[in-house]
């Protein structure tokens, strides 16, 4: 069969296909519930009206019925997916509609009656095109593209199908009614192409049925080329990006995203009804002149069009790390982040926070092309942590949790090296210089759209990193007018517009990452920090932290140096070996900004005892230098929050406020040059073990169910687990704990917990002996005293020489 064959043929053959594809397809085949289903069951349940579809997937079914034989090569399916998308689009959604009746019918339709709109997001990421190499022979086919979205549209019905009325068959004579259902919309107004009355030939008159036409929402967002695909000399391209159903304000500005969609081609309005149109369409019409039109109502003769996407499915993504994530927001939950982690994830995430040198891990992993400057490095881990967002309940009060960092130092000391690098690991992270920015491509433009007229928003630099990171290179150059134009997003993390009737308070939540030059180039370390920036008091306060980074000579310090670049331009990445991988850098860093953590009363006297420190003579030396204001009193509180959640915590300790008073004060002191002794910070097993636990139980076992052991769930594993570590850790000393001892704290448990009665007594005890057999082996349980074991040993003697052993807790377990 070909793909040009007859639309009445073909269209329901790739319905029915697309159908079977959904009902029966299994990633595993021993699996007896269908792929699918289970994604059908979350569009249910979240109210959504699309399915996701990976096209490997539906390559697979293909490969799978083909081989069963047959009269129809369902190749022919593959080719119309990928070469004909737009052909074969409403067959695609009709597939799903189908799927969706057989197991919920009552969720087809709107109020019983309205039939609801489906789609098929189909998931094509083997081949990637660029955006400037989309040429017409791409029309219609599947795409699939990488960008970052820089503006969106506000949310409107779009007509999909549409119903008329012929208006010459009511003039007639008798009158008769003429409707004309499903005429299919292009992306623009569209009416029938004639009467389908056999009298009639119309063509030109008819008034379109709301009532009976079916919309949809739909936006409009614009996709700019990633810098990094951009050739030299070149401006990058921009594409329109037209979005139907749940997709709509699925991304904002700001994220980089990937987009699988058809292209279309779409005419031109903003050119036709251009002035110059326009005065052309009036001339003529003075004149008597009817010349061929483009469209009906704009009488332009020669109509151009505009390439376009009609995105079918779309995720934002990370940069460098391989890691794909939903959102990146403030309003995170523990939930939101585990969802996208698999059970390997969180086991190497559970390692990581069980390590007591977890802070110079996490810092040394940052940046780890540059060689030293330890105390930028924990300053930075720190700001991609960031602090809490507190608001009162009414909503008056909102101090911001995101932090900013200022790096100020001699040339050639490695300052934008560490804003390239977060710029390439954060998401929703932009990259500026100072002097290339003006106050409108940092805050926000108000432009006027091409095709309707209206004036609209178009973010900037700030707007784009919303709940991210901004970095802001040369940052002294920056004049005092654009550097005012910062002040409000530094602070209130807001930014306000009043221009062409516009007044709106945009959010700006974003971390500033900024580097900076002395005046003269040189940093002058017998005077002040004011006098060596040409930056105003206002915004030097609203920094968090300033570090000032001098290139003093040191012998050993430069062959140190020296060997680490060569090192790196001989080996490249083989040089440099962090204790942490990127990818899971990031998926630490984006779990713990999910914790809360808030402060003991003895962090709480720390705190206040510290600032009173730092505004007293005893520093009169960094009073100099820099202002003590209750801005750094907040920052020390940010600081210490963020060392809370480098340790999994839900409290701030005194520990965390002496290492944040300690980077305030190294970083402003104007002392700092590449290394700092490392401090060392309280890690309690037991308090941190909330946040860990909860990994645990949460690992995802979508596909097939963990047992550890034979008829033991992993649950039940767990929770045994769980007993006995906090039992043994609270109550064992020095000699340990006896096994038989600890069985009973755990069946008591169990009991008091109705966990365990008469009828399975017998079994909950075999099931726990063996646990306490499974952790001694995997030595979660040391075992410090117990006869030995061998193969000749009956069970029951097995069993009495388990429950007379005497075991300790490994420090790892905990």
């Amino acid at each position: 069969m070909s793909s040009d064959a007859n639309p009445t043929t073909i269209l329901p053959m790739v319905q029915e296909f697309l159908y079977d594809f959904l009902q029966n397809f299994k990633l595993d085949p021993e699996n007896e519930v269908p792929h699918y289903f289970r994604l059908l069951n979350k569009m249910y349940n979240t109210n959504s009206t699309s399915i996701p579809v990976d096209f490997a997937h539906i390559q697979q079914f293909v490969e799978e019925r083909n081989d069963l034989g047959g009269a129809v090569d369902f190749n022919i399916v593959l080719q119309l997916i990928l070469s004909r998308t737009y052909f074969i689009l409403e067959a695609m959604n009709e597939a799903v509609f189908d799927f969706v009746s057989s197991h919920f019918p009552q969720y087809t339709r709107y109020n019983d009656s309205v039939k609801k709109q489906f789609f098929m997001r189909i998931r094509y990421t083997a081949s990637l095109s660029t955006l400037r190499d989309l040429r017409c022979s791409d029309i219609g086919s599947l795409i699939t593209v990488t960008g970052t979205i820089t503006r969106t549209t506000a949310i409107k019905p779009e007509l999909l199908k549409g119903t008329f009325q012929c208006d010459k068959c009511l003039e007639a004579n008798p009158p008769r009614q003429t409707i004309i259902r499903n005429i299919n919309q292009m992306l623009y107004f569209t009416e029938p192409a004639a009467c389908t009355e056999a009298n009639c030939q119309n063509r030109t008159k008819f008034t379109l049925l709301h009532e009976d036409c079916v919309f949809v929402d739909s936006q409009k967002m614009f996709i700019q080329e990633s810098p990094d695909s951009i050739p030299p000399g070149t401006l990058p391209r921009t594409f329109t990006i037209h979005l139907r159903g749940d997709l709509v304000d699925y991304c904002k500005a700001g994220d980089r995203v990937m987009i699988t969609g058809i292209l279309v081609a779409v005419p031109d309005m903003a050119t036709a009804l251009s002035s110059r149109y326009s005065r052309s369409m009036r001339r003529r019409a003075t004149e008597g002149v009817q010349g061929v039109s483009g469209l009906v109502g704009t009488r332009v003769r020669d109509l151009s069009f505009d390439l376009s996407i009609l995105g079918l499915n779309i995720s934002t993504q990370t940069k460098e790390t391989e890691a794909t994530w939903t959102r990146l927001s403030n309003d995170m939950t523990a939930d939101d982040i585990l969802e996208q982690l698999s059970v390997a994830d969180k086991e190497r995430l559970v390692s990581l926070a069980l390590s007591r040198d977890i802070y110079s891990q996490l810092s040394n992993s940052i940046c780890p092309r540059v060689f030293g400057h330890d105390d930028i490095k924990r300053g930075v881990l720190l700001m991609l942590l960031g602090g809490v967002h507190k608001r009162t309940p009414d909503g008056s009060i909102s101090l911001r949790g995101d932090m900013n960092v200022l790096i100020v130092g001699d040339p050639s000391v490695a300052k934008s090296q560490f804003l390239k690098w977060v710029a390439d690991f954060m998401p929703r992270t932009v990259y500026t210089s100072g002097k290339a920015s003006t106050a409108a491509g940092l805050t926000a433009a108000v432009v006027k759209d091409s095709f309707t007229g209206e004036w609209g928003i178009e973010a900037g630099a700030l707007m784009l990193a919303d709940n991210g990171v901004c970095c802001i290179d040369e940052f002294e150059k920056m004049s005092t007018l654009d550097q005012s134009a910062i002040h409000e997003a530094m602070e209130q993390q807001s930014i306000s517009i009043t221009k062409a009737g516009i007044k709106a308070t945009l959010n700006a939540r974003t971390s500033i990452l900024a580097a900076a030059n002395p005046i003269g180039g040189r940093y002058n370390r017998h005077t002040s920090l004011k006098r060596n920036l040409s930056l105003s008091e206002a915004i030097l306060s609203r920094f968090d932290l300033i570090f000032t980074v001098l290139d003093e000579g040191n012998t050993v310090l430069d062959r140190s140096i020296a060997n680490h670049i060569v090192a790196i331009h001989r080996h490249e990445e083989n040089a440099v070996a962090p204790p942490i991988s990127q990818s899971d850098l990031l998926m630490y860093i984006l779990y713990a900004r999910t914790i809360k953590p808030l402060f003991t009363m003895e962090a709480s006297a720390k705190l206040r005892d510290k600032y009173r420190d730092l505004r007293s003579s005893r520093h009169s030396n960094l009073q100099s230098k820099f202002n003590v204001t209750v801005r750094q009193l907040e920052a020390m509180m940010r600081l210490s929050e963020a060392l809370a959640r480098v340790r999994f915590s839900s409290t701030v300790q005194p520990s965390d406020v002496d290492e944040a008073a300690r980077l305030i004060t190294a970083a402003n002191s104007g002392t700092s040059t590449h290394q700092a002794p490392p401090i060392s910070l309280v890690f309690d097993a037991q308090r941190n073990r909330d946040a860990i636990r909860y990994i645990e139980n949460n690992m995802d076992r979508e596909h097939e169910e963990v047992n550890v052991l034979p008829n033991i769930s992993y649950d039940e594993y767990q929770m045994v687990k769980t007993i006995v570590i906090d039992f043994v850790s609270l109550e064992a000393n020095r000699d340990g704990v006896i096994v038989s001892a600890l069985l009973n704290h755990v069946v008591g448990y169990m009991v008091q917990q109705n966990l365990i009665d008469s009828d399975n007594l017998e079994e909950k005890l075999k099931n726990v002996i063996l646990i306490f057999q499974k952790l001694m082996d995997e030595s979660s349980l040391l075992v410090i005293n117990q006869e030995t074991i061998t193969d000749d040993d009956s069970p029951a003697e097995r069993q009495r020489k388990t429950l007379s052993a005497t075991v300790i807790i490994h420090q790892q377990a905990i």
